[in-house]
């Protein structure tokens, strides 16, 4: 069991929080890089938190899947996260690729 788990951390990581801490990276971003450098660097601190030294799941960086040929930014066990270009998906094409790429 996660360190964090076993001590009932709370580190007050709602879903409001999270994505009020995304929109501040992106808002500082000036590229897709960047963007991914910021996030992954605080998901690494909060994994840090729950995981014993050692014990964190496997990330894997620029993964491509055996089923769809694709390639993820990050995959942290079954979880994908796919980085945009701040503003990028403000156009509604890129908008509408970006779907059907995370399908």
């Amino acid at each position: 069991m996660g360190k964090g788990l076993e001590k009932g951390l709370d580190l007050g990581l709602d879903a409001k929080t999270i994505t009020n801490r995304i929109k501040k990276y992106v808002k500082k971003a000036s590229n897709e890089e960047d963007l991914k450098i910021k996030v992954e660097s605080w998901i690494q601190e909060v994994i840090a938190k729950f995981f014993e030294p050692g014990k964190e799941p496997e990330v894997a960086y620029e993964h491509r899947t055996k089923i769809s040929g694709r390639r993820e930014d990050a995959l942290y066990g079954t979880v994908i996260i796919e980085y945009k270009a701040p503003k990028k998906l403000d156009l509604s094409s890129e908008f509408v690729k970006a779907k059907e790429q995370i399908v």
